[in-house]
């Protein structure tokens, strides 16, 4: 079964972005216009990510569950997301143990974290 990736508008809670790892990306994509496109790509990568947390969660597959984890955690941590960067890490960890408690649940829960620093860089322009 396939989860909504993207949860109840409004869900998100206040996300705080790391503003080293902001400042990392800026150097790469100086100008707005440079920027703009790498956080619409990690934003459209993301939702992607998102569906195939679901999915792997709904079918119980570790291995999906542990790769999606690993690269949603990397891109997050690219982009000063902690929160999500931690949830990832954790569930990855989990699946790599092959011990996943309530992927579920833990999918929601990086589901709303991801929205938050969606939120979060949406405010930053």
């Amino acid at each position: 079964r396939a989860a909504d990736p993207i949860g109840e508008p409004g869900a998100a809670p206040d996300v705080t972005l790391d503003a080293t790892a902001i400042a990392r990306m800026r150097s790469i994509a100086p100008d707005d216009e440079s920027f703009g496109r790498l956080v619409t790509s990690f934003l459209d990568n993301g939702a992607t990510l998102l569906t195939q947390l679901a999915d792997a969660a709904g079918s119980n597959d570790i291995d999906v569950l542990r790769r999606t984890a690993h690269t949603l955690k990397s891109n997050a941590t690219s982009f000063g997301a902690t929160e999500l960067s931690e949830l990832c890490a954790e569930l990855e960890s989990q699946a790599r143990q092959n011990a996943v408690v309530d992927a579920d649940g833990q999918v929601q829960a990086i589901t709303v974290a991801f929205e938050g620093a969606r939120q979060a860089l949406d405010t930053r322009g």
